[in-house]
């Protein structure tokens, strides 16, 4: 399973879309909707219910959802951590001393 296939069945409920799903994800329709499919097929059970317009989303979605929600800030947040590491180990240092410290060298 990818990260991206959680945050593309994680946008298709959000915005109640398979297509502004895939638009936010820069994937086609067809795309999206196939990327919630194989999580469906992982589990073993429908997290979407096709068969109205709109669709439905299953109650074993709804517990999913919540669940891949949470992952993913979960990982955002870890990204942010690491980044901002990486932006306090790039700071600069200046150290200032009169020209008398060096003499003694």
């Amino acid at each position: 399973m990818h990260l991206k296939s959680l945050k593309i069945f994680c946008d298709t409920v959000a915005l109640r879309s398979f297509s502004k799903a895939a638009d936010e994800n820069g994937v086609s329709q067809s795309n999206a909707s196939h990327a919630v499919h194989q999580l469906e097929e992982r589990l073993g059970i429908e997290l979407i219910d096709r068969s109205t317009r709109p669709f439905q989303v299953t109650a074993a979605g709804e517990k999913y959802y919540e669940g891949s929600r949470a992952i993913l800030r979960e990982y955002d947040d870890l990204e942010q951590d690491v980044r901002s590491l990486h932006h306090a180990a790039a700071a600069r240092l200046s150290i200032g001393a009169i020209y008398s410290v060096g003499l003694a060298d």
